[in-house]
């Protein structure tokens, strides 16, 4: 029966076009009520009891400060000293401003947590094409670089994971360190490999270590 009431509910909220969030959590009410008309008042006090215990963690704060800390890097200018940073570091070897972009990607990964925000920040995809990238390996690089965003501590999915499995956030963050790390020199030297063949050139300043390649 709340089987039936939970998917009935959720089929017809999606055939009304409600968005999906909402329609779980209606059908979730739903299914809520009709097990609370069999068990009597348990179901939600239960449910009240966890919701109560679920959003009274200090670890869930993390996340409304990590999407602060993200819009104030965007608008102080600190997202753009970051890129200057790994340019200074990666710019002049070949295909620079593709290893910079991934470069740029891990620095924003260690401060705001979020895959999402560092594609969004970095925007060097109007930069690379000016620079004679092809529009898609531009996407695809920023899209990939995107990815260090949750391996990278501090991460949002980790915590929301350590959170609902009960386990160390501390020992999350220490485990996605070595393999953020490693993505990251991975896509760097892909990055190489095919700016080598293509011939994306990099930006000789004077300034990195890298200008060699």
């Amino acid at each position: 029966m709340v089987v039936g009431v939970l998917f009935g509910v959720l089929a017809i909220c999606l055939l009304l076009t409600v968005p999906i969030a909402v329609s779980l959590g209606i059908a979730t009410i739903a299914a809520g009520f009709s097990l609370n008309a069999v068990t009597g008042n348990q179901m939600l006090t239960m449910l009240a009891q966890t919701t109560i215990t679920a959003s009274d963690n200090t670890s869930l704060l993390a996340m409304p400060f990590f999407m602060l800390c993200g819009s104030l890097m965007d608008r102080s200018g600190i997202a753009k000293r970051l890129i200057d940073v790994a340019e200074a570091i990666v710019g002049e070897a070949t295909g620079g401003l593709g290893a910079t972009t991934i470069v740029a990607a891990m620095l924003f990964a260690a401060i705001s947590g979020s895959g999402p925000a560092c594609v969004a920040a970095l925007g060097l995809i109007p930069a690379m094409v000016r620079r004679g990238y092809s529009t898609e390996y531009a996407a695809a690089t920023t899209a990939s670089a995107g990815t260090i965003g949750p391996v990278i501590p501090p991460s949002i999915p980790m915590i929301v994971y350590a959170v609902s499995a009960g386990t160390s956030v501390t020992a999350l963050f220490l485990g996605g360190v070595g393999p953020g790390i490693l993505m990251g020199l991975i896509m760097i030297f892909y990055n190489f490999l095919i700016s080598k063949k293509r011939g994306y050139k990099g930006t000789p300043r004077g300034g990195g270590f890298l200008w060699v390649l």
